[in-house]
């Protein structure tokens, strides 16, 4: 069925090229009422929704190294080439003295 909706639709469209100008609304009609006739199912919808599942990678401290390497900066690649990144300092957690409460 598709086929045929899509053959009708190019044969109309060819010949639009070629009428003149007077008779394109109506040849445009009668097309219009063709395909409606041999139109699938009226409560089918006509296009469906692009749906393209993805998952995420989780993100891991070992990524973050890597792409803070990436960067280029000069001062991490020197702290990343000390440790091999293997000795990374861990950020203090909010329950830490030391920090101000509320922090």
């Amino acid at each position: 069925m598709a086929v045929t909706v899509g053959a009708l639709s190019a044969i109309t469209v060819a010949v639009l090229a070629l009428l003149p100008w007077c008779l394109r609304y109506p040849v445009v009609g009668v097309a219009v009422a063709v395909l409606g006739a041999v139109a699938p199912n009226p409560d089918q919808p006509v296009f469906t929704r692009a749906v393209v599942p993805h998952t995420v990678a989780r993100l891991t401290s070992d990524i973050v190294v890597r792409a803070l390497g990436a960067l280029g900066l000069a001062e991490v690649n020197k702290a990343l080439g000390k440790g091999g990144g293997a000795s990374r300092s861990r950020a203090r957690s909010p329950g830490t003295p030391g920090l101000a409460s509320g922090a």
